[in-house]
């Protein structure tokens, strides 16, 4: 048996586990441990601290409506999804144009030559396609709605959020639209995530945010931030 075929039995077996146990979860605990074991194995940026604490918050606040900017594969989208879903309440918009064009867009071709090399080459079309797949696996469509767009273009369909996670572009340029655009359908008291904060690309959207909000929690290490909206 060839190693991709053994790499792709495996990845299998790991997505039928998981889905196995977060059809029928009944207790915190357990849909902790599961968050915990899907983050890293699942495309994307976000770690075991970043998931619980996603998930810890939608617990907390009970939210109506979620929405995420930059879904990629999913592994931030998941853990807000699966609390939805243990709470059987409330819905998660994932934003992503998952293309490679937008991806790279306003990024300078000097400094961020890497990452511009990276998004250029990167299967966008299979990433999106898997995502889709794992939340049919992981029965957690129900409280998914996923628009294929730029944040810009989706910000016309956006009512009234809860919880708000920016993580869409690397680009100073991006970012701050991104906050101007969506910050005022926070609801006040509502909750902003900024992921890759300590880029230094972040820090007007920062500024910005600190506008009208305050700092509730900073996490991996201060590249994730929490903001509730005053």
């Amino acid at each position: 048996m060839g190693e991709a075929v053994k790499k792709y039995l495996r990845g299998l077996f790991f997505i039928f586990f998981i889905c196995q146990t977060l059809y029928a979860e009944d207790d915190v605990d357990k849909l902790k441990r599961r968050v915990s074991i899907i983050c890293p194995n699942t495309p994307g940026w976000c770690s075991e601290e970043k998931g619980l604490n996603f998930l810890d918050l939608v617990l907390e606040v009970k939210p109506k409506v979620c929405v995420e900017i930059g879904v990629f594969g999913g592994a931030s989208l998941i853990p807000v999804a699966a609390g939805l879903k243990f709470l059987n309440a409330g819905i998660v918009i994932g934003i992503d144009p998952w293309n490679s064009g937008e991806a790279i867009k306003h990024l300078d071709t000097l400094e961020e030559k890497e990452h511009i090399d990276w998004w250029s080459k990167i299967n966008l079309s299979e990433i999106y396609y898997s995502f889709l797949e794992r939340l049919l696996l992981y029965d957690l469509e129900k409280h998914c709605v996923i628009l294929k767009k730029t944040s810009e273009q989706a910000a016309f369909e956006m009512g009234e959020i809860d919880i708000l996670h920016i993580d869409g572009h690397r680009s100073e340029t991006q970012t701050v639209q991104d906050v101007r655009l969506y910050l005022p359908k926070v609801v006040s008291g509502g909750h902003i995530w900024l992921g890759d904060a300590l880029n230094y690309n972040k820090q007007k959207a920062i500024d910005f945010l600190l506008t009208q909000c305050d700092v509730i929690k900073v996490i991996e290490n201060g590249n994730c931030i929490l903001f509730k909206k005053r």
